[in-house]
């Protein structure tokens, strides 16, 4: 379900979040157009978009760490972020998460992989592509894919969005059926398998469970008045790739739930048409 946001009073909602939203359109746009020509220079392009995630995002903190080690210790933390030749699953809920995970790797090139309902891995192109993706509902697969070849990707941060869709950020939703004791046999000498576990505040702005347009989702964020969103992150390594193993360690020691097996992307797109139809209705 789709987390409904706090009430807000009649002068927020309708004189002074317009008014922002108008200001911070005009700083946003150039802070677009600046990261488009800082793309290629990655030393630039990180704070251009820690910028962007701020200003139009409303991302105050960005907090990573790592399991088992303190907070304190910044140096092995640092050394736990995402790096190359490492085949990261994380837990996805919204179009924001493929910009922090970005910020938090060591490397510049990330790649993000997403499966569809027969878990045939695809290749989401670049960040406007995951963040539409994140906006999109489920798609269903009715025939074989032609299967990612992530051998070519080891030079490469690889993201796996193993849900094959967004959730509200309250719990982990179950895998499609990747084959992943194929790809820890295939891949063990390849790649380093990690878990990154993804918790943000407040899920009701941030979050999208439910389609949305770019443009409404754009709005909610520009006429937010506080800069209160916070994504907290923590790594995990991974000895095997089962899905129980995964999805406990994506849940942060049940900081998010588990669903139950059949509450999957084809569930949440039967969901999906009920929640519309209700939602005309009212």
């Amino acid at each position: 379900m789709p987390i409904p946001p706090a009430k807000r009073p009649v002068l927020v909602k309708y004189v002074l979040g317009p008014i922002l939203a108008l200001l911070k359109t005009v700083l946003s746009v150039f802070l677009f157009l600046l990261a488009a020509v800082c793309w290629p220079v990655g030393f630039l392009f990180r704070p251009v978009i820690r910028l962007l995630l701020l200003v139009t995002f409303n991302v105050s903190e960005i907090e990573f760490l790592a399991d088992g080690v303190k907070k304190s210790n910044t140096k092995l933390i640092n050394s736990k972020r995402p790096d190359i030749g490492q085949l990261v699953f994380v837990n996805f809920s919204s179009p924001l998460d493929c910009l922090v995970l970005y910020l938090v790797s060591k490397s510049s090139n990330c790649i993000f992989l997403t499966a569809d309902s027969r878990g045939n891995l695809r290749k989401l192109n670049g960040f406007l592509d995951t963040f539409s993706f994140a906006l999109a509902e489920p798609k269903l697969s009715t025939q074989a894919a032609d299967p990612v070849d992530l051998f070519k990707l080891k030079n490469n941060v690889v993201f796996v969005l193993a849900e094959g869709t967004t959730s509200n950020n309250r719990s982990v939703l179950a895998f499609p059926p990747i084959e992943l004791t194929a790809m820890h046999s295939a891949y063990k000498n390849t790649f380093e398998f990690k878990a990154i576990s993804i918790k943000v505040l407040p899920p009701s702005l941030v979050t999208t469970p439910i389609p949305q347009s770019a443009t409404s989702y754009l709005f909610s964020h520009l006429s937010h008045v506080k800069s209160d969103v916070k994504f907290k992150l923590k790594s995990f390594d991974l000895g095997d790739l089962k899905p129980t193993t995964i999805r406990e360690k994506l849940s942060n020691y049940g900081s998010l739930k588990l669903t139950g097996p059949d509450l999957d992307m084809v569930k949440k797109l039967s969901f999906i048409s009920a929640y519309n139809k209700t939602s005309r209705r009212v």
